[in-house]
């Protein structure tokens, strides 16, 4: 049996940890060995299912011989988390929970992508790496998502979505077809997004509007 370690130690984490019990990935040859934690000071600290028990300078120090799950929802540091491991060499498995309804054989993924409970995508949909789809979101036939995106519990991606790396959609928002929201971009929860959206622009409402840059002090 390989190690198998969740980075994070906060209550996403804790949820990860479930959905890798239900699935049943430890079946298939690996063994959870605990949480990776930026703080030290959380060494040993117990969490369901698991305790923390590696640090990430330690981790990264090691050989790349175990797999990883990156059990934390901000898109800009999956994608940062991702990247890190897979040029370390670690294994980055997709979770899929095994309430999702995913047709595996007409959607693509790449690796360390997790698809919670109640996710549905639909066919010809295209993942790339280490993305999010929390509890209960759609991505629609040929929606095409980027790396590190975080699409969030109850959010709708529409036929024909295009997201580039890191997008956040929030919870409960929606994304009409065909729209286009850029890298590094975000749609705020229970927004209706009509438009594209270029990258690193906010988006919020419904319908969604662009929100100005904020404007340094003294500026």
């Amino acid at each position: 049996m390989r190690p198998l370690f969740i980075l994070g130690s906060g209550g996403f984490a804790c949820e990860v940890a479930l959905w890798l019990r239900d699935a049943g990935l430890c079946a298939q040859g690996w063994s959870f060995e605990g949480f990776v934690t930026d703080d030290p000071a959380k060494l040993g600290v117990s969490l369901p299912l698991g305790r923390v028990v590696e640090t990430e300078d330690r981790l990264w120090a090691r050989p790349g011989d175990a797999a990883l799950l990156v059990g934390l929802g901000t898109a800009s540091t999956r994608r940062q988390l991702t990247r890190r491991a897979l040029e370390a060499g670690f294994t980055l498995p997709n979770l899929v929970h095994p309430r999702a309804l995913v047709p595996a054989d007409l959607v693509s993924m790449g690796v360390g992508n997790i698809l919670g409970p109640q996710v549905v995508v639909s066919c010809g949909a295209a993942l790339g790496d280490g993305n999010l789809l929390n509890i209960a979101s759609v991505v629609g036939h040929d929606a095409r998502l980027g790396s590190g995106c975080v699409v969030g519990p109850g959010a709708v991606l529409a036929g024909g979505v295009v997201l580039g790396d890191a997008v956040l959609v929030g919870a409960g928002a929606t994304v009409l077809q065909n729209v286009t929201v850029g890298s590094g971009a975000s749609v705020g929860a229970g927004s209706l997004q009509m438009r594209d959206a270029a990258p690193g622009e906010h988006w919020f409402g419904v319908p969604a509007r662009r929100l100005p840059v904020p404007t340094p002090e003294g500026g």
